[in-house]
């Protein structure tokens, strides 16, 4: 079974640079302008656009396949929808939102320090990078190097995104109250009382 690499011509260890370039020379043979194949195009492009974007290249690289595109609404709903079980798991019957907005912020405690961990093992690495020269037209050691780099990057935007979910998650969550919460505003009483 063929992969994006195998598409484009690359290895997995490519660079973005040799990614795009070899996008640009199979586009323009396969370019249906040019006489080329429309199937063969749409599958350049295909592998293009998963390969050039280190979020969705970290994904394929770890699962082989191209992930869909969710949308931050669609993930700040299941991080809601977590924080919710959590409630039901635990069996939770007081201070509930508080309890949901803590286990929020457990989940971007954790992601942040993940993060200052990623950004630690970013700093070693180049440092390590600096201290071996080749008289070689190739480093070895910078390549590997630069490919956990690489995973670092990717890492650290998915970070970001989940950074960026739970946020959403948080601020969505002042839509909600606990019930207990409503009973002890002025009123409350009275018209659940005239509801009854």
């Amino acid at each position: 079974m063929s992969t994006y690499y195998d598409t484009l011509g690359v290895p997995e260890s490519a660079s973005e640079q040799t990614i795009k370039a070899a996008y640009r020379r199979k586009a323009s043979a396969e370019h249906p302008d040019r006489g080329g194949n429309t199937a063969a195009m749409t599958d350049i492009n295909r592998a293009y656009a998963c390969l050039s974007d280190p979020v969705k290249r970290l994904a394929y690289d770890r699962s082989g396949q191209d992930q869909p595109d969710t949308s931050l609404n669609e993930e700040m709903r299941a991080a809601l929808l977590e924080a919710f079980n959590f409630l039901l798991v635990k069996n939770i019957e007081r201070d509930c939102m508080q309890h949901v907005e803590k286990f929020l912020y457990s989940k971007r405690v954790a992601v942040e320090q993940q993060r200052r961990e990623a950004l630690s093992a970013q700093r070693h690495l180049n440092n390590l990078r600096k201290n071996i020269k080749s008289r070689l037209s190739e480093n070895f050691f910078h390549m590997l190097i630069d490919q956990q780099l690489k995973h670092i990057e990717a890492a650290l935007l998915i970070m970001d995104r989940k950074t960026d979910v739970i946020n959403m998650a948080l601020e969505s969550l002042k839509n909600y109250e606990s019930v207990e919460q409503m009973q002890m505003q002025p009123g409350y009483f009275y018209l659940s009382m005239a509801a009854a």
